[in-house]
């Protein structure tokens, strides 16, 4: 007997290569006479497994109802509309989860939501892949893909649950679902996000350019106790000022400096104040043993100092000679003219987080936003409710790539984007000693809202407060429509 996210996922793999056909001719799926009473079966299950009368119906044997379809493959595809059907009990963007609306659930629904929070997932099957709720997470109006979508994925036929596959080359995904005794965040603090620069001046972020082989390598260090002092202080002063989304920048976290700020949240008791907190990156605390080198990690924490998950950076950043000279850097002796690849350790697992309140979050760690493998396709598959990255840039202006990225994929996911850059790197190529001095303001943020309109704003780094820092309330029907090439002709 298997679970219904493990047959999700068999029958997924059985039918998906007649996707075009389901949609030509069309399949009966959810208009087949039997539906309702397969539903029923599901919905009223009182043990864990399916009912058997599920795989009866599968094997073609006689049913105590009327059935319309008669072909193995569309009465699999019957059953795969069933079982997402039944699925929206157990759906956290739905409001039978709400108390005092929820109505009983049978035993089966009950384990899937239980197994949900235990494993972070319905199924993981060997082979095909993890099943789990599919896109947004929160309560908005959500696209209706199986009127609405183009294309054949097969996907799109299913409102409540999707297939997320496996990885591949060397790489996992691990999808965690805390609940809500561990992360709980009221409505209002999800539209109040928070972005600090973190490392404000040239001095703030030391770089260190070496060999090893015939490859040049960068290291960058942040500054210790500065760097973590101020982002202790900005992000207490972001969770007094209301944000409930806090993401400081790439690499401006010391070695250790989670550890730190997480201890500094517990003391001030930030279970009063909610909020998910991506402490930007940093090198973490453990050698890969494969290379000898730590990993560019992000840590995320909730505003009381629990650790939610760590995310490694999985594609390394390659600097360009021309970047390095614009910023001052020296390059490694006998590699004057030749990039300079991140001293870092790759990652090899993507992590989401489920979180109520928030909805789904993937964060993507700079580089990870650009590339398509994995985190383009994870983000294009799951249809997150926020992608989060920290950066570390010269520049969130618009036209360049980050600016150019978050409008890709929030646009193709209907997500939130939210890139997070510190100011060194900005104030070292302006030429400039401070944040403050550098005229235009270097952008230390993108908020891209792909959900309402495709809006974008640009989050300026001004120096006028001490730590410098921006919440920024998210009303993107107040903001300018998206340029992705400014013309200094017309308004934007």
């Amino acid at each position: 007997m298997a679970s219904p996210g493990v047959l999700f996922a068999q029958l997924w793999q059985r039918i998906e290569p007649k996707a075009g056909e389901i949609l030509a001719v069309p399949w009966a799926g959810r208009n087949a006479t039997e539906f309702g009473d397969l539903l029923q079966l599901l919905n009223s299950a009182a043990g864990p497994d399916l009912p058997d009368e599920i795989y009866a119906y599968l094997a073609a044997a006689v049913m105590p109802f009327p059935c319309s379809v008669a072909d193995p493959d569309q009465r699999a595809f019957v059953v795969l509309c069933a079982i997402d059907e039944s699925a929206i009990a157990v759906h956290p963007a739905f409001a039978t989860r709400l108390p005092g609306i929820s109505r009983s659930l049978g035993g089966m629904l009950t384990t899937m939501r239980a197994e949900r929070t235990s494993e972070g997932c319905y199924a993981d099957v060997a082979g095909i892949g993890l099943v789990v709720p599919k896109g947004h997470l929160m309560p908005r109006k959500r696209p209706d893909d199986r009127s609405e979508a183009s294309g054949t994925e097969i996907g799109h036929q299913f409102e409540h649950l999707t297939l997320v596959r496996h990885l591949g080359q060397g790489r996992t995904i691990r999808f965690e679902a805390p609940p809500p005794s561990k992360f709980d965040l009221p409505p209002d603090r999800a539209e109040a996000v928070g972005l600090a620069p973190i490392a404000e001046e040239p001095g703030d972020l030391k770089f260190i350019a070496n060999q090893r082989g015939d490859r040049a390598y960068l290291d960058t260090v942040p500054g210790i106790p500065t760097l973590i002092d101020r982002a202790t202080a900005a992000v207490k002063a972001m969770l007094n000022e209301g944000a409930g989304l806090i993401v400081l920048p790439e690499l401006t976290m010391p070695q250790g400096g989670a550890a730190t700020l997480a201890a500094a949240l517990k003391t001030q008791g930030g279970a009063a104040t909610p909020a998910l907190i991506v402490a930007g990156s940093g090198i973490g605390d453990k050698f890969d043993p494969g290379v000898g080198r730590p990993h560019n990690e992000a840590v995320l924490l909730s505003a009381d100092g629990r650790v939610l998950c760590r995310q490694r950076k999985i594609n390394l950043f390659n600097m360009s000679v021309y970047r390095m000279e614009q910023c001052g850097i020296a390059r490694a002796v006998g590699f004057e003219n030749k990039p300079h690849l991140e001293d870092s350790a790759a990652g090899t697992e993507q992590v989401v987080l489920d979180l109520l309140g928030l909805g789904r979050v993937l964060p993507l760690i700079c580089e990870d936003l650009e590339q398509d493998k994995p985190g383009g396709e994870v983000a294009l598959s799951i249809r997150p409710d926020w992608i989060v990255t920290p950066v570390l840039d010269v520049s969130l202006a618009a036209g360049r790539w980050p600016h150019r990225r978050a409008i890709e994929l929030g646009r193709k996911t209907l997500s939130r984007v939210v890139v997070s850059c510190s100011g060194t790197l900005g104030v070292r190529a302006a030429g400039a000693a401070t944040l403050a001095a550098t005229h235009p303001h270097v952008n230390i943020g993108i908020c891209y809202d792909g959900f309402v309109d495709n809006r974008i704003y640009l989050v300026p780094g001004t120096g006028a407060l001490s730590p410098d820092r921006t919440v920024v309330t998210w009303d993107a029907a107040s903001w300018p429509n998206h340029t992705i090439i400014l013309d200094n002709s017309t308004p934007s």
